[in-house]
């Protein structure tokens, strides 16, 4: 990268520019305001100061009638506020030098006047009507406007260093975060997953700082996820496909018959199969958002009861008692299909996790949301297993198989769905003693509509 293009060297340019504007302004409003009002008080207080010469020079003849003391008396005093000396020269009435602080020599010679006819002052002379001397004074301003605004530049000037050392430290402290973060981001884009940035800064930067390492925490989790997914896929095919091709093999080598039971066998296997597919590929939509929620004014009461009768049979077989416990319940607005999925998917898993007892299907409600639960008296859970209930192919005993587990991915689909209509899911339980499975979805009373999901996990 190319020094000039940098930000830091942008941000210096910056305040340089912004320092040099801001200073040139205010010098030129200094100049314009102050520049005559300075210049008059320096006139006078010179004028003043020329006042005590001229009054030196008159109390020189008042004393001694004579200008014999003049030179020395003028010496004593012709020194100007720095301490540098004074020329002097005072001439009487006919242009003769009476005294000269540079250079006593000059004493009685006829003074040239043009070099220093500006600063000529004439005195009167006490006791004559029109006897008078003229003090002529070099170098007695106090007004040194090149000194002062040389002052003042300096000062502009250093003002300007100032600003450039502060930018420089300024822009490092802005400049070392965001490299940091460049840094980073290339190290996660080269597939350095585990890449975090560390800024302590409670400004902008360090909330940058922040987001970034919960977007890389994030994609090394997906990332995670999904080899995990692959891997549980490919075990998840790999079995129904072996016991397919087992079987086909002895058919082929005629240590099996393919009468009725082997057909079945094969018909069940290719059934499994058909089913993880068909399970994948729903929560491969939900997923990427392009699930489309036919919404329409529902009676939950209608799909629970429908979901009950369909698995009062599967459940008798096992054992099980399906008990559904009706409750008046307000009309809203969903998807009557994905929510008795859902019903169906949280009852197949109750009755694939309970040996003997109850699964019981109830609803309520409140001001906002219908919420519906199913409570099993089956294994439980526990509950360090319960924050990773509805992920993906996660079962609690990895020893179950697909025909008496599921595909791993009922719990999953339940819970993209239930996202999609902008409702909640969780679980209870203890374990020995049953698990509490619920969802809420909010009352709605809108026109049927489409509606694609838009948030989920």
């Amino acid at each position: 990268m190319k020094t000039y293009k940098s930000l830091q060297y942008r941000l210096i340019a910056a305040f340089f520019i912004i320092a040099a504007v801001v200073l040139v302004a205010v010098a030129a409003i200094l100049y314009f305001i102050t520049n005559d009002s300075i210049q008059n008080s320096f006139q006078q207080a010179t004028d003043a100061y020329n006042k005590v010469l001229e009054a030196e020079v008159f109390m020189v003849y008042v004393t001694d009638h004579n200008w014999d003391n003049l030179q020395s008396r003028l010496e004593a005093v012709a020194v100007d506020n720095r301490g540098r000396p004074l020329h002097l020269i005072v001439t009487d009435a006919d242009g003769y030098i009476l005294a000269d602080t540079f250079n006593s020599k000059n004493i009685g010679q006829l003074h040239n006047f043009a070099p220093y006819s500006e600063s000529k002052k004439d005195i009167l002379l006490p006791g004559t009507a029109s006897e008078s001397c003229s003090l002529y004074i070099r170098g007695s301003s106090l007004y040194e406007p090149d000194r002062f605004f040389g002052f003042f530049f300096v000062s502009c000037a250093a003002a300007l260093a100032i600003a450039v050392v502060f930018s420089i430290v300024l822009s490092k402290r802005i400049i070392n975060p965001v490299q940091k973060l460049t840094m980073a981001t290339e190290s996660l884009a080269a597939g350095k997953l585990n890449i975090r940035v560390l800024i302590n800064d409670d400004s902008e930067l360090g909330q940058l700082a922040d987001a970034f390492n919960e977007m890389a925490s994030e994609i090394e989790s997906n990332h995670r996820s999904n080899k995990a997914m692959v891997a549980d896929i490919a075990h998840e095919l790999r079995t129904p496909l072996t016991n397919i091709n087992g079987y086909l093999e002895a058919i082929q080598d005629g240590v099996v018959k393919p009468d009725a039971r082997t057909i079945t066998s094969l018909s069940e296997e290719a059934a499994s199969l058909a089913r993880l597919v068909g399970d994948l590929q729903q929560l491969s939509i939900a997923e990427t958002s392009s699930l489309t929620l036919n919404m329409e004014e529902v009676d939950i009461n209608i799909l629970l009861q429908r979901a009950y009768l369909a698995k009062q049979h599967e459940a008798s077989e096992h054992g099980i008692a399906v008990e559904y416990e009706e409750t008046e319940l307000p009309k809203t607005v969903a998807d009557p299909q994905r929510i008795y999925q859902v019903i169906s998917n949280l009852l197949n898993n109750a009755i694939a996790h309970t040996e003997q007892g109850t699964v019981l299907v109830k609803a309520s409600h409140d001001d906002k949301n219908i919420k519906v639960s199913v409570i099993d008296t089956g294994e439980g859970i526990p509950e360090s297993e319960l924050a990773n209930i509805f992920e993906r192919f996660y079962r609690i005993d990895k020893s179950r198989s697909r025909k008496s587990g599921g595909t791993g991915l009922g719990l999953t689909i339940a819970k993209t769905l239930i996202l999609g209509h902008k409702g909640h899911i969780g679980v209870e339980s203890v374990q020995g003693v049953g698990s509490k499975f619920w969802f809420t979805i909010p009352i709605k009373n809108l026109s049927k509509k489409k509606q694609k999901i838009e948030e989920l996990i």
